[in-house]
C-alpha cells in the first residue's frame, strides 16, 4: 500500500512540474530577451541620473509656466462657458473675470498678510500657554511625578515655538531680502497668468489637438482622457463648495466661541482640505491649542463643537456634495495621501486624489474592462 507521504510526495513534484512547463511556455527566449533589454534601459538611466535629472529640472522650469496657465485655464474654463451660453462674449468675460478674480486675491492678501504678521506672535504665545495649561493639569494629575519623556516633549516644543517667535519681529527687517528671493515667482506668477488668458481664449483649439491626438493614440485612450476630465472637473467642483462651506462652519463657530484668530483658523481650516483628514486634524489642533487660554466652558464647547463638525461634514456634508463617481474610500485616500507625500512632499499630497482618480479610470477602462470574468470569479470565491 502507497503511503501518505508518497501521495504528497507525487503531488508536489506534479506541481513542480506543471509550474516549469507554465514558465517555459512564458517565458521564451524573446521574451527573455525584452526583459535582459528593459533592465538594460533601468541600469542606464541609473547610471547617467546625474546628465538627465539636471536637464529634465530645467526643461520643468521652462515649462513650468505653461503648464500652471493650462490648469488655471483649465479650472476657469466651466465659468467661461458659461458665461458665453448666458450671452456674454468670451472677449469680454475672460479680461473682465481675471481682473475680478486678480482682485479679490491681491485684497485677500493685502488683507490676510498684516493679520497674520500681527496675529502670529500671539498665536504662538497662545499655544505656549496651552502646551503649559496641559502640562500642569498632567502635573496635578501625576501629583507632581510626570513621566520624563512627557517633560522632555514639552520643553522640546516649548522652545521649537519661542525660537520661531522670536524670529517674527526680523521679518520686518529682512522685508527687501525678501522680496528680491520672491522676484522670480511673482514673474513666473504674472507669466503663468497671462499664459492662462491667451489659453482661455484658444481653449477650443486645445481641445481639438486634446481630442486629435488622443485618437491617433487609440479610441480608448480618448476616452481614458475624457473620463479623467470628467473626474477631475466633478473633484473640483466638489472641493470648492467644501472650501467655502468648512470656511462658514468654522470662521462662524471660532468667532462665536470668541477665539481672536477666528478668520485665520477658519480660511486654514477651508485650504486644509486639500489634505485630507490630516489637514484638518492639525488645524483643529492648532485652534483647540489656542483657545485654552480662554474659559473652561468655552474650550469644552469648541472641542464637542469641532468633534461633531468633523463627523457631520464627513459623514454627511462631504457625501451629499461630492458626486458618486468621485467617492473615494479612507483607506485608499490614505493611500494616496502618503504615497503622494513619499514621493513628491507637499505638492504630491495636493495632487493625490487628482491622480488616484486618473489611476482609477485608466483601471476601469483598460483592465476592468477587459476581465469581468476575472472579477466576477474573485466575487464569487470571496462570498464564499
Amino acid at each position: 500500500m502507497i503511503s501518505l507521504s508518497m501521495v504528497k510526495y507525487w503531488e508536489i513534484m506534479n506541481a513542480v512540474e506543471r509550474i516549469i512547463s507554465k514558465l517555459k511556455e512564458d517565458f521564451s527566449m524573446q521574451g527573455l530577451i525584452k526583459i535582459v533589454l528593459l533592465l538594460l534601459i533601468v541600469l542606464l538611466f541609473q547610471a547617467t541620473a546625474g546628465v538627465w535629472q539636471g536637464l529634465f529640472s530645467r526643461l520643468f522650469n521652462v515649462f513650468k509656466p505653461f503648464l500652471y496657465g493650462f490648469v488655471i485655464a483649465y479650472i476657469l474654463r466651466r465659468a467661461f462657458t458659461r458665461l458665453e451660453k448666458a450671452g456674454v462674449p468670451r472677449k469680454i468675460s475672460i479680461p473682465i473675470l481675471y481682473v475680478i478674480i486678480i482682485a479679490l486675491l491681491l485684497l485677500l492678501i493685502s488683507t490676510l498678510f498684516p493679520i497674520v504678521l500681527n496675529r502670529t506672535s500671539s498665536l504662538i504665545e497662545s499655544m505656549i500657554n496651552g502646551i503649559n495649561w496641559v502640562t500642569m493639569h498632567i502635573q496635578t494629575l501625576t501629583s507632581g511625578d510626570m513621566p520624563p519623556w512627557i517633560v522632555g516633549l514639552v520643553d522640546a516644543g516649548v522652545s521649537a515655538l519661542s525660537d520661531f517667535r522670536s524670529l517674527i519681529p526680523n521679518l520686518t527687517g529682512s522685508l527687501p531680502e525678501f522680496v528680491n528671493a520672491t522676484i522670480s515667482t511673482l514673474t513666473m506668477i504674472i507669466f503663468s497668468i497671462v499664459i492662462s488668458i491667451f489659453m482661455s481664449f484658444g481653449w477650443e483649439k486645445i481641445r481639438y489637438y486634446i481630442v486629435y491626438l488622443s485618437l491617433r493614440v487609440g479610441r480608448r485612450f480618448n476616452t481614458v482622457v475624457f473620463e479623467i476630465d470628467h473626474e477631475i472637473d466633478d473633484y473640483l467642483k466638489s472641493m470648492l463648495t467644501l472650501m467655502l462651506i468648512r470656511f462658514g462652519e468654522y470662521a462662524l463657530l471660532y468667532f462665536l466661541i470668541g477665539h481672536p484668530d477666528w478668520l485665520i483658523l477658519g480660511l486654514l481650516t477651508a485650504i486644509s482640505i486639500f489634505i485630507p483628514y490630516i489637514g484638518p486634524v492639525i488645524i483643529s489642533t492648532v485652534g483647540i491649542l489656542t483657545a485654552l487660554t480662554l474659559s473652561m466652558t468655552r474650550c469644552l464647547i469648541l472641542i464637542a463643537a469641532i468633534v461633531v463638525l468633523s463627523q457631520v461634514d464627513e459623514y454627511v456634508v462631504a457625501p451629499m456634495v461630492h458626486a458618486r463617481n468621485t467617492h473615494v474610500s479612507p483607506l485608499w485616500t490614505l493611500f494616496s495621501i502618503f504615497a503622494g507625500g513619499t514621493f513628491l512632499g507637499i505638492p504630491g499630497i495636493i495632487i493625490a486624489l487628482p491622480v488616484f482618480l486618473s489611476c482609477r479610470v485608466i483601471y476601469r477602462i483598460y483592465i476592468k474592462e477587459e476581465l469581468p470574468n476575472t472579477e466576477d470569479t474573485a466575487e464569487k470565491e470571496a462570498k464564499e
